[in-house]
């Protein structure tokens, strides 16, 4: 016959595994983000494009990507001349890259605003794309 714990008992273990769990800040989970977009390797665009990001709101800041043949890098948010700027709050860029908030909405609900070439636009999303965003 199997023993059934307590429901306290169950509840304090459960309590002790969040609190054990590390809390990661904003700004270390976008550096997570910034990373993966590195890590996805070359892209298969037919000319470089700039996606500069502003991000208002905790660990926020202005973000630049460069997308190529080559991959995707970074580069200092000063030097680089977007092709794109997308502007929303941190909270929500977190949402859209985990995957509990879609893009799509963003952008109809006014959350998340883009300027510069709209044909680039679409290329965006596809380098959001929560699956490969996930550390």
């Amino acid at each position: 016959m199997e023993e059934t714990q307590d429901p306290q008992e169950a509840q304090e273990a459960t309590e002790e595994i969040v609190e054990e769990t590390p809390e990661i800040s904003p700004g270390e989970r976008l550096e997570e983000i910034f990373n993966a977009f590195e890590r996805k390797g070359p892209t298969g665009t037919d000319s470089p494009v700039v996606y500069r990001f502003e991000l208002d709101g905790d660990g926020g800041g202005n973000y630049a990507v460069r997308v190529d043949n080559d991959g995707v890098t970074r580069e200092t948010s000063d030097s680089a001349e977007a092709n794109v700027t997308v502007k929303l709050t941190v909270e929500d860029f977190l949402k859209i890259a985990d995957g509990s908030f879609d893009g799509e909405l963003a952008v109809r609900s006014e959350r998340i605003e883009f300027e510069g070439d709209m044909d680039l636009v679409a290329k965006c999303v596809e380098l959001i794309n929560y699956e490969d965003v996930l550390a």
